[in-house]
């Protein structure tokens, strides 16, 4: 016979607040990936400012990778809870 099908298991208030934290945290990422992508021509000619723009990529990059590792661990958080079939 079929089974009924499973009810998604829920989230609590503090994983889904994590997980919106975590989209949010990667927001400077994406923000540095694409001024970097504006300023190709800046890093080909050597310009002297992108050491500093490096220093903050860097940070920033740090930063979305918290955000992304966020949302991972939420995401499998919630896989866990599943109830055995």
């Amino acid at each position: 016979m079929n089974a009924p099908p499973a009810e998604p298991p829920r989230r609590s208030g503090a994983q889904i607040a994590l997980t919106l934290l975590g989209v949010v945290l990667l927001l400077p990422g994406l923000c540095s990936l694409l001024t970097m992508l504006t300023m190709i021509q800046e890093m080909r000619d050597g310009d002297s400012r992108m050491v500093d723009f490096a220093a903050i990529w860097i940070v920033t990059f740090a930063i979305s990778a918290a955000g992304l590792w966020l949302v991972i661990t939420q995401r499998n958080k919630r896989k866990d809870a599943e109830p055995p079939a």
